[in-house]
């Protein structure tokens, strides 16, 4: 799974008391990706989330920490804007072909 990738949404989308991580069903995942794509102005919100992850793998690598307070910042709030399902189904456990639904969705934005 590729974990790593969502890891900084992860960190916003998921409460701090969180122990396990629930398992988002297909369906939910499913239909956040519709919500999303049907929507321009969600699909921009998460294009924006892919480019600023992008950019935090690069910060990360980079040990630049005041970069990734930026971009942790940017992501927490286009996440916000995408609603409470998008926040539940990125802060669960998510099987292969959701992460891959997913990653098929940020591969549609435009660099």
């Amino acid at each position: 799974m590729r974990i790593l990738k969502y890891l900084p949404l992860l960190l916003v989308c998921t409460p701090a008391f969180a122990q396990d991580p629930p398992k988002a069903s297909k369906a939910e995942v499913d239909r956040v990706i519709s919500t999303i794509k049907s929507d321009p102005a969600k699909l921009q919100q998460y294009c924006t989330i892919v480019k600023a992850q992008n950019e935090y793998q690069q910060a990360d690598e980079q040990k630049n920490e005041q970069k990734m307070v930026e971009l942790d910042q940017r992501i927490e709030t286009a996440a916000k804007s995408l609603g409470p399902d998008f926040g539940k189904v990125t802060s669960s456990e998510l099987d292969e072909a959701s992460a891959q639904a997913l990653d098929d969705l940020g591969s549609s934005c435009k660099s």
